[in-house]
């Protein structure tokens, strides 16, 4: 079967997550959008796969190869607009089947980018199914709560399922996760934390005794999915991208940090729904 795919870049809506990457590419659950797709479309009986963008195929690109990892041929394509599917099929045909990533695979009747409430549903929704099916060396170390590859749990953390933790995420120790907890690849949770509803970004520091509820964190950026609220938080010791800060850096400020918390201060006014305790 050969398949055309079209892709997202960017939504109204939703656009504080295409701020930082493209929609196709965004992790759920540890694999990215476009590639959900792929390994849908090769269930189906699919050797050729185009997908077609509008912009930012640079980054579709870097995530999915050639699609020798799936074994099947893999070509993305650019576009001056997003095409609709009998565009895409009258100009990059022929091809069996038009498809448009605008939902998962699993949940196609629950599109992931008309607002942040609908982004979490859907992601909710498909979760066990996602999980369930898992990646290689994921593992379910309690019932409902999923651990990647290298990903290091602390002393008396404790799980409220449904939870998902991605490869090399360090969680410290007195952390509380769940229900509905998702963190994405590299993440790092200091001390004392609670999450529950909520996903965290790939490479995102959540600092020490740092509440995150309802919520989509990755790097500075903070969403409130239920009201759509969006927040940059300034200081990197409650929320940063560990790409931008080099680790030992910020382990440095953690420390510095704590040492000023020895001296009592009065206490900042922090953007909701993110709190220190």
């Amino acid at each position: 079967m050969n398949a055309l795919l079209i892709c997202p870049s960017d939504r109204l809506g939703v656009e504080c997550l295409s701020q930082s990457q493209s929609l196709s590419v965004w992790p759920l659950l540890g694999t990215p959008l476009a590639a959900h797709w792929i390994e849908h479309l090769t269930g189906r009986g699919a050797r050729r796969i185009k997908l077609i963008t509008a912009r930012r195929a640079e980054e579709l690109r870097a995530v999915v190869g050639d699609g020798a990892r799936w074994g099947v041929s893999v070509e993305v394509i650019s576009e001056s607009h997003e095409l609709t599917p009998e565009e895409a099929r009258a100009k990059h045909g022929p091809a069996d089947e038009v498809f448009v990533a605008y939902s998962l695979p699993e949940a196609p009747d629950r599109p992931l980018f008309t607002s942040y409430a609908r982004f979490f549903g859907a992601l909710e929704h498909a979760f066990f199914s996602l999980a369930g099916r898992g990646r290689v060396g994921a593992r379910e170390i309690q019932p409902g709560v999923w651990a990647g590859l290298r990903t290091q749990v602390g002393a008396d953390v404790v799980f409220e399922a449904p939870c998902w933790l991605g490869e090399d995420v360090h969680v410290d120790r007195d952390v509380r996760l769940g229900p509905w907890s998702i963190l994405e690849d590299r993440v790092w949770v200091g001390a004392g934390a609670e999450v529950s509803g909520s996903i965290i970004g790939a490479d995102t520091s959540l600092g020490v005794a740092t509440s995150l509820r309802h919520s989509i964190a990755f790097g500075d950026n903070l969403i409130d999915w239920k009201t759509g609220s969006v927040a940059k938080v300034a200081d990197s010791f409650l929320l940063c991208d560990l790409r931008a800060t080099p680790f030992r850096q910020r382990i440095r400020r953690i420390f510095a940090r704590l040492a000023e918390a020895a001296t009592p201060e009065p206490a900042a006014v922090m953007p909701a729904p993110i709190r220190v305790r």
